[in-house]
């Protein structure tokens, strides 16, 4: 109802739709290590499980976790941890660590086997 002191206006209906706010999950993703040590990592391959079922929202990555430095994929680095955010038309989840990490074993010829094969099988699934 409204007044300007002298009348009263009769009730009227409204409508608020409550939108609710995207969420981010947490992931990680190993990748072998290149000849300087660092790999491509393909965040793409997180995207699934970083909306988890969620539809209408896309996927941003940064560096930092005050969401100033926004990266692509791939993304060139060591092991690292990069920040996610989900957002809709609307608004934005809160930011999910992205954990990066090169993989290794003991030796080096166990690392090259391994990723060799991971680089195989990846083909494989493609």
């Amino acid at each position: 109802m409204i007044s300007d002191g002298k009348c009263i206006s009769k009730p009227v209906a409204i409508t608020l739709t409550v939108v609710p706010k995207p969420s981010a999950d947490s992931s990680n993703l190993s990748a072998c290590p290149g000849a300087d040590g660092k790999a491509d990592f393909d965040l793409n391959l997180l995207i699934t499980k970083i909306i988890n079922g969620q539809t209408g929202v896309s996927v941003k990555f940064y560096a930092d976790s005050a969401l100033t430095i926004l990266v692509n994929s791939p993304f060139h680095s060591g092991s690292d941890t990069l920040y996610a955010v989900v957002s809709s038309a609307a608004c934005s989840s809160d930011l999910a660590p992205v954990f990066l990490r090169i993989s290794s074993l003991n030796t080096q010829s166990n690392v090259t086997e391994k990723c060799v094969m991971m680089e195989m099988a990846m083909h494989y699934l493609i």
